[in-house]
């Protein structure tokens, strides 16, 4: 233990409280129900900064987990122990952004980052903004649910820029996503190994600093949205309105190793 003056004790109580006062900032996950609408950001400056992940969502315990499928489109299905036991595939887009919440009591603003869970088909809609209007991050947007389970479609729209100005409180802050990993909230990357354990004991290898929050996600955004979507329409200038091409019917089965009937084999050909 190291020796020091009771002067630099002080400081360090006092540095101690000060960091006790500020809890961490956390991002949460983006949920709206049918009807429901938010005001948000995106935090986009161009496409390639876009996430998609191909993902098997499985059960571990009583939690829904994204487990990003280890196989490309030119790998053998050995590749994957979770393709090789049958477990479904999907094409998610995990979109970065902040959501403003207002206290209906006083009417303040904060910004709160969150992640939503998208079909990827909402990829092409904010990359169409972006070529048409440059980065996501100096617009606001009202982002409205429609519908339930597999009808949902999100309608994402250019928000009055008087109305919701930063002079009243929807401030550009990002900053809740510095150091911010995607892999350590909304989905799972696991080696080969550590599927096969799943899928032979039920549990993943715990190894990682935050295994009991990583990759959980609500129910109703990893799999019961639509890839149906209308694309958005600005309310400040209009342009022509497409839709983002409907997905074929996708097996939305939970996935879990009880209800596979081929099991990985041991060793594989890769």
């Amino acid at each position: 233990m190291p020796v020091y003056s009771y002067d630099t004790y002080q400081d360090l109580r006092k540095s101690n409280l000060s960091s006790a006062s500020k809890p961490p900032r956390k991002v949460g996950y983006f949920k709206l129900n049918d009807g429901e609408k938010a005001i948000v950001r995106f935090d986009y400056d161009t496409p390639s900064e876009f996430t998609i992940a191909t993902i098997h969502e499985v059960k571990v315990q009583d939690r829904f987990r994204s487990v990003v499928c280890l196989k490309d489109k030119r790998d053998a299905t050995s590749t994957c122990p979770l393709c090789e036991s049958g477990a479904p595939l999907k094409e998610r887009f995990f979109v970065r952004l902040v959501r403003y919440s207002v206290d209906e009591s006083t009417g303040k603003v904060t910004p709160v980052a969150e992640v939503a869970n998208w079909p990827k088909g909402y990829a092409d809609v904010l990359r169409a903004r972006i070529n048409e209007y440059g980065s996501l991050k100096d617009n606001l947007f009202t982002v409205t649910r429609m519908g339930t389970g597999k009808d949902t479609k999100y309608d994402i729209t250019f928000a009055n820029p008087v109305k919701y100005s930063e002079a009243n409180g929807y401030v550009k802050d990002f900053s809740a996503f510095e150091g911010f990993e995607l892999a350590h909230h909304s989905y799972m990357e696991r080696s080969k190994e550590d599927i096969e354990e799943f899928l032979h004991t039920g549990n993943f290898p715990f190894h990682k600093k935050n295994e009991g929050k990583e990759g959980e996600a609500p129910k109703q955004e990893t799999s019961n949205v639509s890839y149906a979507s209308s694309a958005p329409t600005p309310s400040v200038t209009p342009t022509p309105t497409t839709s983002v091409p409907t997905e074929p019917a996708r097996n939305t089965t939970t996935y879990s190793p009880e209800s596979s009937t081929v099991r990985p084999r041991r060793t594989y050909d890769i």
